[in-house]
This record gives C-alpha cells, sequence and structure tokens, in this order.
C-alpha cells in the first residue's frame, strides 16, 4: 500500500492567510480579528507544517496580519485579551502591548495624512 501523496505546498503569501482564515477563522477574521496569545507562531508552525503550508509564506501571513488596522485596533481596545488557536480566551494584553498597538495605529494615521 502506497502513502497518499501530500498535497502540494502553499509558498506564497495569500495562500498561508487563505489557509489562516480557513483554518483558524476565530481569529484571522479580517472584520473582527483577535489578539494572538503569545508564542502562537510556534504552534502554527506545528499545524502549517503538517499541512505543507511554506514556514516563510506562513510568517509573511502572520507579519501582514498583525500589523493590520483593524487587528491592531482589537490590541489597543481596553480590556483585550489573547486568544488560543481555538478562539478561547488566555490572559489580558499586557498594558505594554496595549500602549504600542496605539504607537503603531498613530503611525498608520501619519502615514496615511501624508
Amino acid at each position: 500500500m502506497t502513502a497518499a501523496p501530500k498535497p502540494k505546498e502553499v509558498s506564497s503569501r495569500t495562500g498561508a492567510m487563505r489557509w489562516l482564515k480557513q483554518r483558524f477563522p476565530q481569529l484571522f477574521d479580517c472584520e473582527e480579528p483577535k489578539p494572538l496569545g503569545l508564542h502562537v507562531r510556534t504552534l502554527l508552525l506545528v499545524h502549517a507544517d503538517a499541512e505543507n503550508i511554506h514556514p516563510v509564506s506562513l510568517r509573511q501571513a502572520v507579519t501582514e496580519h498583525v500589523r493590520s488596522k483593524t487587528y491592531l485596533e482589537a490590541c489597543a481596545a481596553k480590556n483585550s485579551w489573547r486568544h488560543s488557536l481555538d478562539g478561547l480566551r488566555l490572559e489580558p494584553l499586557s498594558n505594554d502591548h496595549r500602549i504600542y498597538a496605539c504607537g503603531q495605529l498613530e503611525l498608520l494615521r501619519r502615514q496615511k495624512a501624508k
């Protein structure tokens, strides 16, 4: 008996983002993203490897996601929480991370105003 062929590797940022939205819709909803738990990238790499998602593409997709305006707004919100891959609350976002998100939003506003 032969093993099932491995699916074709996803090696683009957009393909990885599509996979994230399908596999973890509770976290990667573009309209209402949730702050990710610390070290979630490590967990994502395990899932991605099993599903043949190229690690560089995954890193690029996650980086794009966490730099998005909607994600930063979710992080900057009062009483925001970090979430697991299952969408469950893990811990409150630290004040330092909330302040960082506010600073990044201000940078985005300034860039847009130029």
